[in-house]
């Protein structure tokens, strides 16, 4: 199960969308330890939690910090007021689309720390 779950990680990390919906594919076979007794609860707690790697993730892959912390509150919100289990299967398929977006779109992996900063001042003060 670990070994599938750095699968997902490292596909949110290159923003590999295709490898991430492998990945977590194979992550469903798992049987998850129960915390809850519902299992709603049980799949928001998941959820939740993968949304929390998920930004860790796109943080390790050089993203600025307004776009995660834009698109993990949104998936926060979107999790919280989610009322069925078949809401939170969209938010989390949602969730590996966008944050394999963000970091196609936004990763400044691969340059150096003064070239990040001077990107990012670029962008945020335009």
């Amino acid at each position: 199960m670990y070994q599938d779950e750095d699968a997902l990680l490292d596909a949110i990390y290159h923003g590999d969308y295709t490898q991430a919906f492998k990945a977590m594919n194979a992550l469903s076979h798992f049987k998850v330890p129960r915390k809850f007794t519902n299992d709603y609860q049980n799949y928001k707690h998941y959820v939740t939690i993968h949304n929390t790697l998920f930004r860790k993730e796109v943080q390790r892959a050089s993203v600025h910090p307004a776009y995660i912390d834009q698109l993990s509150t949104s998936f926060t919100c979107r999790i919280e007021n989610a009322t069925n289990k078949h809401a939170l299967t969209k938010i989390y398929h949602d969730m590996l689309r966008k944050y394999c977006l963000v970091v196609q779109n936004n990763s400044l992996n691969g340059y150096s720390k003064i070239i990040q900063a001077a990107l990012n001042y670029i962008v945020f003060n335009l």
